[in-house]
């Protein structure tokens, strides 16, 4: 009888387990549906400064990397999609997406946890959390803005792991798989904490989850276990301590923490400057804002042009305050009424996530969504618990399970709409920046920036009005900060619509503003450059390069200024650093004036390997070719000439000069 319990419980338990996993992986198909278009969009907004701009990704080895820095785990990650699918979008994204799914995978296996105390509906509960953290157009932000997918993305993954490390550890009995899961939860920690600075919460939400899941409210039996949160404390606090250094955590603990705002980004008319005390009575509104946007998200913006608070009296910071304040009051009721009540759980996971960067610690941005992920976690298992509540409350016993399923279907599908609809946002540089023009209509940063998208689609003249009201937003403001892209793009705009004169005319504004700025001479020198104006444009770009050594367009512009006074040398050896300490050599421009003065002082092997690297980049490129050919023919090597002059006539069998070569070499 007992053996025979014994098989059924095993089958129940393996059944459970298989539907589990099919309930998943319909998730992940639907999640995989939702973001694969977005897999083939380009780098948006900090991804091409953090990842296709980054010139660090090209010098760092691998071996270098580990311990490096604070965040080395996802420095580790870009310099391996550097070396090998040399920083593809869709590769970075892909893997963003794999790391959403993984997490949602963990995230389902945590939720289950609970089935000692909702064994009916844990199930329900587990499908319905996970579905919401996949698949809600919140979490976009974070999977489609590649550098934070990333950060966010890995920092959660290993804290989620090391969380289930630590409730396998405390409910395994085998010592050897104990061993191994302790292991696995101090090593998942290392990794957390190589992610991203919010790793920073994992101790305390093991602590969290140890009582509300293991232990179920038992102090007695918590306190045997206070040597590894002992553990796990200090050795989260002490990386941070050593990375972070000891007068960051001094400059917390006296309030003498000051951060500016970001370019662009003012967030108060009267001050560039954020003190702890400003940003912490400013973040009630932030951390209402984030509960809500989970409930409705029709508002998602990339950016929001929210001004910082400046007394705590203030409608906007004293009616969030209370409206907090109420439900914290509830999530103290909760326990009192079960000190382990699992919507407790949920709000005291979402507070102790979200407290470490919407508190003290001040920001040059007032609020971003994907600071959420895994703060969401916890918000999105109580929206579900207390939906399920209600819906038991509100149905009849007969068609509860009929309307719990039916809720749950339409909410995927309405999820899944709006984040493909979100996703689209993504598509292009266009869609992004006029989003957050037309929901953050009082930030420079946006106006200009889809200036610059304009400008990309050959939209001079039109992106003129963008660039000047970027202007005049900076200009209305009573700060003494200095937004200058717009100024240079507007120059830039000016320059492509052939008004020289004018672009001249504003870069010289912006060096009366800001002297000595390395990109204001390089434009500056550029624009010279195009009047012919040599010795004063060469005078710019020398400014700037010293004052930018790494300045890529400043390098190539002054390569090609000393080509036109007949000066190889000098530009061979510009460019040559430029190849070797910036990706210059990613600029097919450059690698053609790079082959240039390099045949023009001789240095055939450098010409040669230039101009392979850009018929690489540009397979029909004519003029390529050729040099490419008149290279070989140099070096002797008439045979690959050859080749280099038939395929420019297999491109274009009316070329007369690589015809005329042919005839020479055969």
């Amino acid at each position: 009888m007992d053996h025979s319990s014994s098989i059924s419980k095993s089958c129940a338990k393996y059944i459970a387990l298989y539907k589990n996993f099919v309930i998943y992986c319909i998730l992940a198909l639907i999640t995989v549906l939702v973001y694969w278009r977005s897999l083939y969009y380009p780098f948006q907004f900090d991804d091409l400064p953090n990842i296709v701009n980054y010139v660090n990704l090209k010098s760092r080895s691998l071996n270098s990397l580990f311990f490096a820095q604070t965040r080395w785990v996802v420095t580790y990650l870009n310099v391996f999609l550097y070396q090998y699918y040399q920083s593809s979008s869709f590769v970075c994204r892909l893997i963003n997406l794999i790391i959403h799914l993984i997490n949602g995978l963990l995230v389902f296996n945590l939720i289950l946890r609970f089935k000692d105390k909702l064994s009916k509906q844990i199930n329900y509960l587990a499908t319905c959390t996970t579905s919401l953290f996949l698949l809600h157009p919140v979490q976009t932000q974070t999977i489609s803005y590649v550098i934070q997918g990333q950060l966010e993305g890995l920092a959660s993954l290993f804290t989620l792991l090391t969380i289930l490390s630590f409730c396998n550890y405390t409910q395994i009995n085998h010592k050897y798989f104990k061993f191994l899961n302790y292991i696995s939860m101090l090593v998942c920690l290392l990794l957390a904490t190589g992610s991203k600075e919010i790793a920073v919460v994992t101790p305390f939400l093991i602590l969290l989850v140890d009582w509300f899941l293991i232990d179920q409210g038992n102090l007695q039996a918590l306190k045997q276990r206070i040597w590894l949160f002992f553990t796990l404390f200090i050795l989260t606090f002490s990386i941070y301590f050593y990375y972070l250094k000891p007068t960051f955590f001094w400059q917390l603990i006296t309030w003498q923490q000051t951060v500016t705002c970001n370019d662009g980004n003012l967030l108060a008319n009267h001050t560039t400057s954020i003190s702890q005390y400003i940003f912490l009575i400013s973040q009630f509104k932030v951390i209402l804002h984030y509960l809500t946007i989970f409930i409705w998200p029709l508002t998602i913006c990339m950016e929001y042009d929210w001004q910082l608070s400046t007394s705590f009296w203030e409608i906007d910071c004293l009616i969030p305050f209370c409206i907090l304040s109420c439900l914290g009051i509830l999530m103290i009721y909760l326990l009192k009424k079960d000190r382990t009540h699992p919507g407790a759980f949920g709000l005291l996971w979402f507070l102790i996530c979200i407290l470490p960067r919407s508190s003290i610690i001040a920001s040059g941005e007032l609020l971003v969504d994907y600071k959420t992920y895994l703060a969401s976690v916890g918000w999105l298992f109580t929206i579900t618990y207390f939906m399920n509540l209600l819906i038991i409350k509100l149905t009849r016993p007969s068609i509860t399970n009929f309307i719990r399923k039916l809720a749950l279907l339409a909410l995927i599908f309405i999820l899944s709409i709006l984040s493909l609809q979100r996703n689209q946002v993504w598509s292009s540089a266009r869609s992004f920046w006029y989003d957050v023009i037309i929901k953050a209509p009082k930030k420079a940063r946006g106006f200009n920036n889809y200036g610059m998208a304009l400008v990309e689609e050959g939209l001079y003249q039109q992106s003129i009005f963008y660039f000047k009201h970027a202007i005049t937003l900076n200009m209305h403001s009573q700060t003494n900060q200095i937004y200058l892209d717009p100024y240079k793009n507007l120059a830039n705009a000016y320059a492509l619509s052939n008004q020289i004169d004018l672009a001249i005319t504003i870069i010289k504004q912006a060096l009366k503003i800001y002297p000595d700025n390395a990109t204001l001479h390089g434009n500056l020198g550029a624009l010279l450059l195009h009047q012919k104006d040599y010795h004063a444009s060469i005078e710019h770009l020398q400014y700037a390069v010293k004052l930018n050594p790494k300045l890529e367009q400043a390098l190539y512009t002054l390569g090609k200024a000393y080509l036109a006074i007949n000066q190889p040398l000098l530009a061979w050896q510009i460019l040559h650093r430029g190849n070797l300490e910036t990706h210059l050599d990613r600029n097919p421009a450059a690698l053609e004036l790079y082959a240039q003065a390099s045949i023009e002082i001789n240095k055939l092997n450098d010409a040669l390997k230039a101009l392979q690297k850009l018929i690489s980049l540009q397979p029909n490129n004519l003029k390529a070719l050729f040099n490419l050919g008149s290279v070989y023919y140099f070096m002797q090597n008439h045979l690959e000439a050859i080749k280099c002059y038939q395929a420019i006539l297999k491109l274009d069998p009316t070329n007369q000069a690589a015809r005329d070569k042919l005839k020479l070499l055969t």
